[in-house]
C-alpha cells in the first residue's frame, strides 16, 4: 500500500512498485478482459491444453458470467431509481437537490460506478466545478486512482492521487481536503520511470473535504480498497468453459464416425489410389481380419453433466446469487412477492451491503456538489427500492392494512406507491374528496345539532 507521496519523486519507477498497487492494477486489467469476454487472455492456454493431441483443434466457449453478474447487481440496486429528499420537502433545497441530480444524470452515473464496484471492488466518484460554475459528479476508472493511507489505519486516506501516463508524460492530480495539486512529469525508459517534474499548480477546491469519494464493495479492516466479485469465480468460470469444450469435442467425434468393411467396396480414382465412393473415412479389412478400433474411456457424458451441475451450485453459493436471480427457478416456487423474497434472501443481503457502502458516499458527493455551488444541503435522505418486481396486489394489501390500522399515514402510503410533488398533493385531495362523497351524511335534529357529536362521538370520535 502507498503511505506517502515518495512514489512521485524523480527516479522512482512507474507504476509504483509496492506489491498491493501492482496486484490491484493487474487485477483491474484481468477483470476488464473478463468483462469484455476475452477469457482466453486471462485463462491463457487452459482451454486447449486439455485437448492434448488435437493441436490444430480450436474449441472455445466464452461464458460471460462476469458481465451478467455485474449488471445484475447494478440492476438490483438502481433498476428502480431511489428517491432523494431533503428536510425541506417542496422547498428551495429540494429543488436544488433535484436539479443537481437531473443535471448530472446521477442515477446512470452511479449505475456505472456500481458496475465498477463489482468488476474491480472500487468505483471512485469525482466532484468538480464545471466551466459554468455548476458542480459535476462523475465516475472514474479506478485504474487511475491511487489512495495514499495512514499505515496505522488504512481507512484513513491522506491523499487521493489520480494519475494518467503515456510513454512520455505522467499527469497527476493530488487531492487533499480543501486543496488539489496538478503536476506533470516527464517519463523515461518507455514510460516506466519518472524522470523529472515539469509543472505544478495548486488550487483551493472550495470544499472542506476530498473531491474524490470512493464507492466500495466488501472491505475489511486491513484493506484500503474493495474486494471484486470476479476473483473467487475465475476458476469455476474456467473449468465450466473447459468442460463444455471437452463435451463438444466428444460429440463432434461421435457425429463423424469411421466405416470399416471389405476392400472390394473400394474403387480406384484418377491418381490410381483406392478410395471409397462415399466421402468418409474408411478402413478396409479382409475376411478374418479384426476391425480397427480405439482405446477408449468407457465413461458416460452423464458424469460431465453432473459435474456441470455441481459447478453451477458452487457458482450460486460463491456469487451470493440463486437461480431465481436469472429467472431459472422451478415453476410455482415464486408465486408471490414474499415467496420471491425468500428465494432471493442471499442476493438481497448482498444488495443491502452495497447500499450500506453506497449511501454515505452518494450523500457526501451531493453535499460537496451543493457546497461548490454556494450552499451545502445538510439533510439528504435516500429511499431505496428492493430491486424486485412489484407484486401490486400484495403491495396494495399491505399499505391498506397499515393505513386502516393507523400505522401509516395516507401521504406515506402514496409515496410508497410512487407519488411525489404536485401529483402527491393532487392525489391526496382527490382521495379525501371521494371519502367525503362516499361517507353517509350524519343524522341531525330539527335544531341542526349533530346527534353523533351530541352522543360524544359514537362512531369512534370524541365530543
Amino acid at each position: 500500500m502507498l503511505t506517502d507521496l515518495t512514489f512521485l519523486q524523480p527516479g522512482a519507477p512507474w507504476p509504483p512498485e509496492d506489491r498491493d498497487t501492482r496486484d490491484r492494477l493487474q487485477m483491474y486489467k484481468d477483470n476488464r478482459l473478463l468483462w469484455d469476454g476475452e477469457h482466453v487472455q486471462v485463462f491463457k492456454d487452459a482451454l486447449w491444453r486439455v485437448l492434448r493431441e488435437d493441436q490444430q483443434t480450436s474449441i472455445e466457449f466464452t461464458l460471460n458470467w462476469p458481465k451478467r453478474l455485474s449488471t445484475f447487481w447494478a440492476d438490483m440496486l438502481l433498476g428502480e431509481a431511489p428517491r432523494f429528499s431533503t428536510g425541506d420537502q417542496g422547498g428551495a433545497e429540494q429543488a436544488r437537490l433535484d436539479e443537481i441530480i437531473e443535471r448530472n444524470s446521477l442515477i446512470s452515473q452511479i449505475y456505472e460506478g456500481i458496475i465498477d464496484v463489482s468488476r474491480f471492488g472500487d468505483g471512485p466518484l469525482k466532484v468538480r466545478r464545471g466551466q459554468d460554475g455548476k458542480a459535476i459528479i462523475e465516475p472514474l476508472a479506478p485504474n487511475c486512482w491511487l489512495p495514499v493511507v495512514d499505515p496505522f489505519n488504512v481507512k484513513n486516506v491522506l491523499y487521493h492521487v489520480l494519475a494518467v501516463a503515456t510513454e512520455a508524460k505522467l499527469t497527476v492530480e493530488i487531492h487533499e481536503r480543501g486543496r488539489m495539486t496538478r503536476q506533470e512529469y516527464a517519463l523515461a525508459d518507455k514510460g516506466n520511470k519518472i524522470e523529472r517534474r515539469l509543472t505544478t499548480q495548486t488550487e483551493d477546491t472550495g470544499a472542506d473535504d476530498f473531491l474524490i469519494i470512493p464507492l466500495k464493495n466488501l472491505t475489511t479492516s486491513d484493506r484500503a480498497t474493495g474486494i471484486d466479485d470476479y476473483t473467487d469465480l475465475a476458476s469455476l468460470n474456467q473449468e465450466f468453459e473447459v468442460r463444455l469444450a471437452q463435451i463438444s469435442r466428444i460429440l463432434d467425434k461421435h457425429a463423424d464416425p469411421n466405416l470399416y468393411g471389405p476392400s472390394s467396396g473400394m474403387i480406384q480414382d484418377a491418381d490410381g489410389r483406392w478410395v471409397m465412393p462415399i466421402n468418409t473415412k474408411f478402413w478396409p479389412i479382409e475376411p478374418g481380419d479384426s476391425p480397427p478400433g480405439y482405446v477408449t474411456w468407457d465413461g458416460q457424458l452423464a458424469s460431465c453433466y453432473k459435474e456441470l451441475e455441481i459447478l453451477l451450485e458452487q457458482f450460486w453459493f460463491l456469487s451470493e446469487t440463486s437461480p431465481a436471480c436469472f429467472g431459472l427457478q422451478k415453476s410455482g416456487l415464486a408465486e408471490s412477492g414474499s415467496a420471491l423474497k425468500r428465494l432471493m434472501m442471499a442476493p438481497l443481503k448482498k444488495v443491502d451491503r452495497l447500499k450500506m457502502h453506497a449511501q454515505p458516499a452518494i450523500i457526501k458527493a451531493l453535499r460537496i456538489a451543493s457546497r461548490l455551488e454556494g450552499a451545502e444541503i445538510q439533510s439528504i435522505k435516500i429511499e431505496w427500492a428492493d430491486g424486485l418486481p412489484q407484486d401490486d396486489t400484495e403491495q396494495a394489501t399491505v399499505l391498506s392494512t397499515l393505513y386502516m390500522g393507523g400505522l401509516m399515514s395516507l401521504e406515506t402510503a402514496l409515496r410508497r406507491q410512487g407519488f411525489e410533488g404536485e401529483s402527491l398533493t393532487d392525489e391526496m385531495a382527490r382521495i379525501r374528496e371521494d371519502q367525503k362523497v362516499s361517507q353517509p351524511q350524519p343524522v341531525t335534529e330539527d335544531k341542526g345539532v349533530d346527534i353523533m357529536k351530541a352522543l360524544g362521538g359514537a362512531a369512534g370520535g370524541t365530543s
